[in-house]
């Protein structure tokens, strides 16, 4: 039971990061309104938990004696491969989360709306974090199958 219910924190923390990653690719524009911010800089906060879910939980179940022993993710190199993507998609995220971050306060147009300029780099950081989350079930997939890297 204990494999499931790590397994199942697992999936939902998977979900929440690809959930908030292609929640974040349509909502961005290259302005936003001070709403907008607050809205997207929640997603990126549950994108936040959502990855501190699935490495808790992957890790547990790496280094537990739950499921498969630690020697089947040690020795092969697509967990290190899915490992090095998830840290590089976690990495790519902080420009974006540090954008969001520092402009909560917006300043106002002549018109009395708060708009915020985004830059291009915000959406094409979110676009990569999408092409690299989207490797992670064909890893995952072909992990399951037993097949290694190396």
């Amino acid at each position: 039971m204990d494999y499931i219910l790590l397994k199942y924190a697992h999936f939902l923390g998977i979900f929440a990061v690809v959930g908030g990653v292609f929640a974040e690719l349509f909502m961005i524009k290259s302005e936003m309104s001070r709403r907008d911010l607050k809205r997207i800089a929640q997603v990126d906060g549950i994108y936040g938990f959502g990855a501190i879910l699935t490495v808790a939980a992957g890790l547990t179940l790496w280094l537990s004696d739950i499921g498969k022993p630690a020697e089947f993710y040690q020795e092969n190199g697509l967990v290190h491969l899915k490992l090095a993507i998830f840290t590089l998609v976690g990495l790519l995220s902080i420009h974006p989360t540090i954008f969001l971050m520092r402009n909560r306060l917006s300043k106002k147009r002549p018109d009395g709306e708060e708009i915020v300029k985004v830059p291009a780099s915000i959406g094409y950081v979110v676009r990569i974090e999408m092409g690299l989350l989207l490797l992670m079930p064909f890893l995952g997939s072909s992990m399951a199958m037993g097949l290694k890297l190396f």
